[in-house]
């Protein structure tokens, strides 16, 4: 890129946003311009051209965001230069291997060190200090946690009989926008009892690590299984059931009728005879598409096999595909061709509502009118997907929020389950409700649905996330790292690998420099203690001297004059 195609580029970043496929809006003028090309002129232009009476403070704004560059790397400057060599040599392999989903032992590969301009370390001492660093990080974490938060909670088996329990914290920022944090994800700590209780116990103790308890969690989000409402009502919290999870459920449900079983089956076992090594042989040399089978966690696998199936079809009827090579029986007739097709486009709504559940910043107002869509198309569905389904763990506490968003009316059931959004400074519900206690518009009032101002009473509920999606695409992260050649990475290093590579944007050298200093710090308290001994009345002596010295005890165990930026004698 040319250099003044670099200086036209600034204006696009400063002043537009996108807004949707080739086309950006201005900031100051709401303006949309169309962009096709790689050329920035038409930017620069609109900012300083005919409009510019709009944007008179333009060069202002423009120094700002430039002034933030400049800040933005200087800071990144900082974090690569500050601490000693050994932080930043442990910071490059550390961010190396979780970044790049790497062994541990690639350090210790000959191979790789040869290629890498890092010196050398041992797998042992990385494994040292990802450890350290996790609990540097956890500490930073534990700044970052407002007072009230929400927990997002889901588990994932592994392969090799190992369950985890991820566990997420969400909570609303400074700009009102939904920040998701990974706090744990761990086994529980009875390997053998995936009960309530269990679950409890992980939750505090989960908590603890950031000096957190139940008192700080305003509610909890998971699928909507009987063990996370018992989960719940342990904690003395109200649960809100996956919204993706309450649709995923309904739409199994409607594909076991007996007329779309027959379509479903009929297809599912084509794909499967496609994948043998003859045919799908021959279907490569007509087309790079490969057949995709159902799975019966997710119903969307089902409409992407039909969705398959659709593309495939021309190919499997042309005469350049043998079909001698699978038996006649497994293909599907005209009129189940037609079946399928048509089950596809009724299932393509459906498959929109799932993918809009999908967004992160979805809000519980918006997912309820999903629901209400879906409940239109398919008015059997309301069994699971109303507003009062009896799956529902308190619908009083989500038809609240749904309230409250929409600046709707609550009853005093949902005003009692809303309790824990109050805003610090509203002591109870009443004290905007209505201003003489016993006149009759108060009692009327109170029998009746009751019209509150969200903004006076409540804090800002967009935060609450309808599902708990966030969680299932971590563990997607977490498959990419757990693969087969790593099934011998023991739960507690798999557990930091994930946390760090989920919190990469929190640490840097300064941070690997501190766990180093805590490490150095921790290991000469341990060389001082291991030479100490107590004798029956609690009076400690020199292990080889015997020898009861106060004063020379003390300052053997005064290590806040330890110095920690002198590594040079760390072992590794």
């Amino acid at each position: 890129m040319s250099k003044t195609n670099e200086t036209d580029k600034i204006y696009k970043c400063a002043f537009f946003t996108s807004c949707k496929e080739n086309t950006f809006k201005c900031t100051m003028c709401n303006k949309e311009l169309s962009c096709t090309g790689s050329g920035y002129t038409n930017f620069k232009a609109h900012i300083i051209g005919s409009n510019k009476d709009k944007h008179g403070n333009y060069e202002e704004l423009l120094n700002k965001y430039k002034q933030s560059i400049l800040d933005k790397e200087k800071q990144h400057s900082l974090n690569s230069y500050y601490g000693t060599p050994t932080a930043r040599l442990y910071f490059g392999w550390l961010e190396y291997v979780i970044g790049t989903n790497q062994p541990f032992n690639c350090c210790d590969n000959e191979i790789v060190r040869k290629f890498t301009r890092l010196d050398a370390i041992c797998a042992k001492t990385l494994i040292t200090y990802m450890e350290e660093l996790q609990i540097v990080v956890q500490d930073k974490i534990a700044q970052l946690l407002p007072n009230k938060f929400g927990l997002l909670l889901d588990g994932w088996s592994t392969g090799n009989s190992n369950h985890f329990i991820g566990l997420f914290a969400v909570f609303g920022n400074m700009n009102n926008e939904r920040q998701h944090l990974l706090l744990r994800m761990a086994q529980l700590p009875e390997l053998s009892n995936q009960n309530a209780q269990n679950h409890r116990d992980y939750i505090i103790e989960s908590l603890a690590i950031y000096n957190k308890n139940l008192h700080n969690i305003l509610f909890l989000v998971g699928d909507n299984a009987r063990v996370n409402g018992a989960i719940a009502d342990l904690c003395g919290k109200n649960l809100i059931g996956c919204a993706s999870h309450l649709l995923n459920l309904e739409l199994k449900a409607l594909f076991e009728t007996p007329a779309i079983i027959i379509v479903i089956e009929k297809v599912s076992q084509l794909m499967q005879k496609l994948k043998n090594n003859n045919a799908s042989g021959r279907l490569k040399r007509l087309t790079e598409l490969k057949p995709i089978i159902k799975q019966d966690t997710r119903w969307s696998s089902t409409y992407n096999m039909l969705s398959r199936y659709d593309e495939l079809s021309k190919y499997l009827n042309s005469r350049f595909f043998e079909k001698n090579l699978i038996d006649e029986k497994y293909f599907l007739s005209n009129d189940e061709e037609k079946d399928a097709i048509q089950l596809l486009k009724y299932l393509k709504e459906f498959q929109d509502a799932t993918a809009l559940l999908q967004k992160n910043d979805l809000t519980m107002l918006e997912a309820r009118f999903i629901l209400d869509e879906v409940i239109n198309k398919c008015p059997t569905m309301a069994n699971r997907l109303s507003s009062d389904a009896y799956i529902l763990h308190n619908s009083d506490f989500t038809n609240g929020i749904v309230k409250v968003l929409q600046g709707g009316v609550i009853t005093e059931s949902e005003q009692n389950a809303l309790i824990p959004f109050l805003l610090d400074n509203t002591d109870n519900i009443n004290a905007v409700d209505v201003t003489v206690d016993d006149s009759l518009v108060a009692r009327v009032a109170k029998k009746a649905k009751i019209t509150i101002s969200s903004s006076k009473l409540y804090m800002n509920l967009e935060f609450v996330p309808p599902t708990s999606n966030v969680v299932e695409r971590f563990f997607s992260i977490a498959k990419n790292v757990y693969t087969d050649i790593r099934r011998s990475m023991s739960p507690q290093h798999l557990e930091a690998v994930l946390f760090l590579k989920m919190h990469l944007d929190k640490w840097n050298v300064p941070e690997v420099q501190t766990a180093i200093n805590n490490r150095k710090k921790s290991k000469k308290f341990n060389n001082v203690c291991d030479i100490l001994e107590y004798d029956d009345d609690n009076n400690i002596h020199d292990a080889d001297n015997n020898v009861n010295d106060d004063s020379g005890i003390t300052s053997m165990l005064d290590i806040s004059n330890i110095d920690t930026n002198d590594i040079s004698t760390m072992d590794t």
